[in-house]
């Protein structure tokens, strides 16, 4: 069954040539596969995000910080509108949790945070 194992996972997955324990390793490989292993890097998020948000140039970009596998991005926008697009947008790109943090009116304008990842 072990050689069956690693036959299977060098069939999956031919790329990795250090071979320790296969089932570990394929599961590994899988829940990374799946979103489920490792944090997304912050430069994954931004990246996903950037291309959404070209797509909305009106949006203003006044801080991002990131921490735990989380984007948080302050955005500056015409409307309401315009940010729950952004971020049904960018959660359907990035297949990951984005929320609005939160969202006000200045003067002419809306001042909206995203959270963007499920890192914990």
């Amino acid at each position: 069954m072990d050689q069956q194992i690693e036959q299977t996972f060098r069939k999956t997955f031919p790329t990795i040539k250090r071979i320790v324990d296969p089932k570990v390793q394929m599961e590994q490989q899988l829940r990374a596969l799946r979103g489920q292993g490792k944090q997304q890097s912050a430069l994954g998020l931004l990246a996903g995000v950037g291309e959404v948000l070209q797509a909305h140039r009106q949006a203003q970009i006044n801080g991002i910080s990131y921490r735990g596998g989380r984007l948080d991005l302050d955005l500056e926008l015409q409307n309401l509108q315009i940010l729950d697009r952004i971020k049904q947008q960018a959660a359907d790109k990035l297949q990951t949790p984005v929320e609005i943090v939160s969202a006000a009116a200045q003067k002419e304008k809306v001042a909206g945070r995203l959270r963007i990842g499920g890192g914990s």
